[in-house]
């Protein structure tokens, strides 16, 4: 009695309009209406009753409160309902409209939403005058190509004041004619996490990415995608850019990877790789009065420009930090940098770029002041490493070829070889340039005076260290920070093991003095393949942990004397007799004795040689790359 009484008591107390938000499956692949709008239930009929994916939008745009959230099984979903009407789309036809604030996810695995075979619509909308919150994860949405002048191949965001989040989700295959964003056009708040915009093209600006509002980019890749301005991207509001790949974008005009607009843009962590521009900045263009853009831990290699500005092109205000510019190439000025404005490059890596004037930067008018940084081996028949007027030192730079250009200033290198070595992973996000042996680099930065050096190189080693052990620690020139390097030993250094025996592998590893307390030490197996068994030890957890092990779900893990074995591609890691001796905050040694047991694919051929190869990290952003330590060679067992 109390309790019924209690409940209606319950229900009077909800107040009156008030909606809860709702959930509603997909269960069919079909492209149907919804048959009642708004009556909170999804089905396209009401005596055979098909939950679609056009049915729960339909249901979540007719329903107040929110945001609701519409769950899309793995599988294909075509939308093949063409709008009759040449002027108008009525309810029920064309893309999704994004009325309401919702969530539309996959499950089980990545939806595919595309368009139907001739489809002449976007994917998905929303109009500019009603604002959404907009949540989409685990999709795959492409081939929407809209009427002529319309904006957002596959997604348009018309209002200003919408929120649009995208996690783990694809957008390709979608075109515009005579309008912007080929993948995306977006006026409201745009972040992406995790996505991939690929192959995408606009006839005006954005292939993949064209916003008006705020947009962020987080480990995300852009390629393929082509437009007359920004190939992969064009922004004209706020960007950020991080932990992101931009590869393989075309702009037939200016800003091949990038295009920024009188925007304020942040690229951080980013790796700019193969775009191209018929006019200026193969990799980016930075144009107006009020464009501002800092590049901060980046790599450009082999991005191209018919004009200038093979990886940067700048006619605004342009900071380059702790960033390196690799194999770039414009026909006319800058093969790495071009400037018509106000540039600042403070520890950069400029090398092996080529242009006719130029060949590294080139400042054609305007104030390029150039502090720390390498600027060598680029190739021009006027300045072949710098040229233009202009050009100001902030002191501590390595200018390999000077003919061209003055620069003044405190403490330059100039004639010198920096030594450097090839662009490749050598830890960071991007791959890098290291300071070879020797290198006239090598804690020559700024000491007290000048341009005081970046606090982190690339890779976001610390700086200064005392890359020559001349017992003072002091910057380098250039991205890179060279480290003292800590001391692998491998016991036996070059072992053999037959398929099926265990085989016990004792390595030490002796941290430099500058060093706080270790994080991690990192084991790989190298064979004709590349990397086959890659192992992970965390100094914290003490724990195992297999890198590369071709599973869809968590790496195996495991503790040290474990009753537990981690099994890999190649070989498993018998934890019971796998031991870890020294290291912790007051140690500088660890030695690991691993127990290792190959399988019959080790030597498929019958006998095969590995490279052990070791790599290190502290508590502090010191890194280590990978080194030879030894050797083994695997070999199959005797047949009775």
């Amino acid at each position: 009695m109390y309790g019924l009484a209690f409940a209606v008591l319950a229900l009077c107390l909800v107040p009156v309009g008030v909606a809860q938000a709702t959930t509603f499956t997909v269960d069919s692949t079909d492209d149907g209406p919804d048959v009642n709008t708004g009556n909170g239930k999804c089905a396209t009929s009401v005596l055979f009753p098909k939950c679609t994916l056009r049915a729960a939008v339909m249901e979540a745009n007719g329903l107040s409160g929110g945001p609701h959230t519409i769950i899309v099984p793995a599988g294909t979903y075509l939308l093949s309902r063409v709008s009759p009407l040449p002027d108008r789309i009525p309810e029920g036809y064309g893309p999704l409209p994004i009325f309401k604030s919702m969530n539309i996810t996959g499950s089980g695995g990545i939806a595919v939403i595309r368009g139907a075979s001739g489809w002449p619509h976007r994917i998905f909308v929303n109009p500019s005058t009603l604002p959404v919150t907009l949540s989409m994860s685990n999709l795959d949405i492409g081939n929407g190509h809209p009427a002529d002048g319309h904006s957002g191949g596959a997604i348009n965001i018309n209002n200003f004041s919408s929120v649009v989040s995208l996690v783990n989700v694809t957008v390709r295959d979608s075109s515009v004619q005579g309008a912007d964003g080929g993948g995306i056009s977006s006026n409201g708040t745009l972040t992406l996490d995790h996505c991939v915009i690929k192959d995408n093209t606009a006839a005006l600006a954005g292939g993949g990415i064209e916003s008006f509002g705020a947009a962020s980019i987080n480990e995300s890749t852009i390629s393929g995608n082509q437009a007359q301005f920004g190939g992969g991207i064009a922004s004209f509001n706020t960007l950020t850019v991080s932990r992101t790949t931009l590869d393989h974008n075309i702009a037939t005009f200016e800003g091949g990877g990038l295009y920024n607009n009188n925007s304020n843009a942040t690229v951080t962590n980013v790796t700019l790789f193969s775009n191209t521009a018929n006019t200026h900045g193969g990799g980016i263009w930075n144009e107006g009065a009020s464009a501002v853009l800092t590049v901060d831990r980046t790599t450009f290699s082999v991005n191209a420009a018919l004009s200038n500005g093979g990886a940067i092109g700048n006619s605004g205000r342009l900071t380059v930090k702790n960033s390196t510019m690799s194999g770039n190439g414009a026909f006319a000025f800058g093969g790495g940098i071009y400037n018509s404005a106000t540039a600042i490059l403070n520890n950069v890596t400029i090398a092996s770029n080529s242009s006719v004037t130029g060949g590294g930067i080139m400042n054609e008018s305007g104030t390029l002041n150039v502090g720390n940084s390498i600027v060598a081996g680029n190739n021009a028949s006027t300045g072949p490493d710098c040229g233009g007027s202009q050009l100001g030192s902030l002191g501590f730079n390595l200018i390999q070829n000077a003919a061209g250009c003055s620069l003044f200033g405190i403490a330059n290198i100039v004639g010198q070889n920096p030594l450097l070595g090839p662009l490749q992973q050598n830890g960071g996000f991007a791959a890098t340039r290291a300071l070879g042996p020797g290198s006239p680099a090598i804690d020559s930065g700024t000491t007290t005076l000048g341009t005081q050096c970046e606090l982190i190189d690339e890779r976001q080693v610390r700086r200064p260290q005392d890359g020559n052990a001349d017992g003072q620690a002091r910057c380098d020139i250039g991205a890179f920070e060279v480290a003292p390097v800590g001391a692998f030993d491998l016991s036996p250094g070059d072992s053999a093991a037959r398929v099926g025996d265990l085989l016990l592998l004792g390595f030490r590893w002796t941290a430099p003095g500058s060093w706080r307390d270790l994080n991690t030490l990192q084991l790989r197996l190298t064979g004709e393949d590349g990397v086959v068994f890659s192992l992970l030890w965390d100094q914290q957890t003490n724990t195992f942990r297999l890198l590369n092990d071709d599973r869809d779900g968590p790496s195996p893990s495991g503790i040290p004397g474990a009753n537990q074995q981690l099994e890999g591609r190649i070989a498993r890691l018998i934890l019971d007799t796998t031991t870890v001796q020294g290291s912790g905050p007051q140690g500088h040694d660890v030695t690991l004795t691993l127990a290792l047991i190959f399988k019959v694919t080790a030597a498929e051929h019958g006998q095969q040689v590995y490279r052990i190869e070791a790599a290190a990290a502290d508590d502090f952003g010191n890194q280590q790359g990978f080194a030879q330590a030894g050797t083994v060679t695997v070999v199959q067992q005797k047949r009775p």
